[in-house]
């Protein structure tokens, strides 16, 4: 596979044989890792993509501080960005930063990681001495994230403009920019800023073994009844939890159970819903991804998300790769993002966003037939497979930076 410079397009066909010996042949690509992304656990883009680059042949060299090791610590810092603890920690991790940058070695090509738009500025001040290009993966727009989905700062105030701001200076400072979709790439492109043609999509993906066994079959299914539904996330927004609670209320008395897994902004309101559900349990923690496995081998089906918000509409979730590289039934919401990965009856079950009834009758259907989940699940495994391992992703990033370094 192949992303082409200036396209956000990727071919759905592995690139011809020669293109790979090609690919082989050639020196190995230098790439400076850079920022402050973190590869903790719910982190999974940062660890996908330095896997996928040494696997398909790239030199990496990190320099990198994580900044936030848990959802927890970004939500708390957005709500008070000028708070002596968040600045004191922005500071550290900066001036880390720049004594790892001074002792790396020579590069091709820098990527900055996942929300490091402040590292994008920091990164391009430090290449004054040696000038590389340059790209940035924000994952995120940080305007949609804090102002948009999770409301943690008001539309229109200095710190949402400010938001804004970073969001296409940091684009408009990279000589290119990694996106999750399209559809986020058109949000990057038309609304914040950064020029057109400037973003290239590279899904998100997952590691193979993390959630499945590593190999070509779906997880064995427990055994049923009852029906085992399974979510696990951060209670954001876009997440739609009450969703969720509300179609377990329509499906009482339906041999189907519900688990949530997580905390997060909107467990609260969740809880609340699902007070007096005897079909819902609700596990207010994060689990570690081991325990996390082995509650997905404990399911029928896995959900994605289903809130109706505008960046629910840009985004697939973390949470789908998941399910797909386990080789479980999903159901996820309908919209422009999820369309572009899955085919809807072949990968996944897609239902309208924020329809608690509709996604009552896809789990049913589910309920009922376990032909249909074995097919989606085995579908989607091999979706996953072609698309969205970090070998498959990393030979897609290898070639647009050889392709970027070849114009510099």
């Amino acid at each position: 596979m192949k992303l082409e410079a200036g396209s956000r397009r990727v071919a759905e066909l592995p690139a011809p044989v020669e293109t790979r010996v090609r690919r082989q042949e050639a020196a190995p690509l230098r790439v400076l890792f850079f920022g402050t992304a973190s590869t903790e656990e719910g982190y999974p883009r940062t660890r996908v993509l330095l896997r996928g680059l040494r696997e398909a042949g790239a030199v990496v060299e990190e320099c990198r501080v994580p900044l936030w090791s848990r959802s927890g610590e970004r939500t708390r810092a957005a709500r008070s960005l000028l708070s002596l603890g968040t600045l004191g920690r922005i500071a550290r991790a900066q001036a880390g930063l720049v004594r790892g940058y001074l002792r790396a070695g020579d590069h091709d090509v820098a990527l900055v990681g996942a929300e490091g738009h402040l590292d994008v500025l920091l990164l391009r001040a430090l290449q004054l001495l040696r000038r590389r290009p340059l790209v940035f993966d924000p994952f995120l727009s940080l305007h949609d994230t804090i102002v948009e989905d999770r409301r943690l700062v008001r539309e229109g105030s200095w710190a949402a403009r400010a938001l804004r701001f970073l969001d296409g200076w940091a684009g408009r400072l990279a000589d290119g920019v990694l996106v999750d979709t399209d559809a986020m790439g058109r949000r990057f492109e038309r609304d914040l800023g950064v020029p057109a043609g400037r973003t290239v999509r590279l899904f998100v993906g997952e590691e193979p073994e993390r959630f499945g066994t590593g190999r070509a079959e779906p997880l064995p299914e427990p055994p049923a009844p009852p029906l085992e539904v399974l979510w696990f996330g951060t209670h954001i927004p876009l997440h739609g939890t009450r969703v969720i609670v509300e179609a377990a209320r329509a499906l009482r008395g339906e041999g189907v159970r519900f688990t949530l897994v997580g905390a997060g902004q909107e467990l609260e309101g969740a809880a609340a819903a699902a007070r007096g559900l005897d079909n819902v349990r609700l596990l207010p923690r994060f689990l570690e991804a081991p325990e996390l496995k082995e509650r997905i081998r404990r399911s029928h089906v896995c959900l994605g998300i289903f809130g109706a918000t505008a960046k629910a509409g840009r985004v697939i979730p973390c949470k789908v790769f998941d399910a797909l590289s386990a080789g479980r039934a999903l159901v996820t919401a309908d919209t422009p993002a999820a369309r572009e990965l899955l085919v809807p009856d072949r990968h996944a079950l897609l239902v309208p966003p924020g329809d608690p009834g509709a996604l009552a009758e896809a789990i049913l259907k589910l309920r009922d037939d376990p032909l249909l989940r074995h097919e989606l699940a085995r579908r989607g495994l091999r979706l996953y497979r072609e698309r969205a391992t970090p070998a498959v992703l990393g030979g897609e990033l290898l070639d647009y930076l050889r392709s970027l370094c070849r114009r510099s």
